[in-house]
């Protein structure tokens, strides 16, 4: 078995664990992917196991699909508008127990 290979393979699983744990720490939102590289390790460690070159080959190369998080977080907070766009509670609903049509009028007897 090649040695270099094995030693790449460590490599991508240190560096996969701690994409693991970056996602994690970002809460619900990182869960599933967290739990993709974790199911991506658990392969690897039985590839190593195992021991068969073309396994520890294929489990590298799916290691190295994972891509580190981007340096900026991704802000998820909306932006507000200036208070003349934002629509007002009261011209919002319709008039409660008239119709509107009557208001202020005078009742024919």
């Amino acid at each position: 078995m090649d040695t270099r290979l094995l030693s790449q393979l460590t490599v991508e699983q240190q560096r996969c664990k701690d994409i693991a744990r970056q996602y994690q720490a970002m809460g619900s939102i990182g869960c599933f992917a967290a739990a993709l590289i974790e199911q991506a390790l658990k392969r690897s460690d039985r590839a190593i196991i195992e021991g068969g070159e073309d396994d520890i080959r294929a489990v590298l190369q799916d290691l190295q699909t994972f891509q580190t998080l981007p340096p900026q977080p991704v802000q998820l907070v909306p932006t507000k508008r200036p208070t003349a766009e934002r629509l007002r509670l009261a011209s919002a609903m319709a008039p409660v127990g008239r119709r509107p049509g009557h208001l202020g009028q005078a009742r024919a007897a």
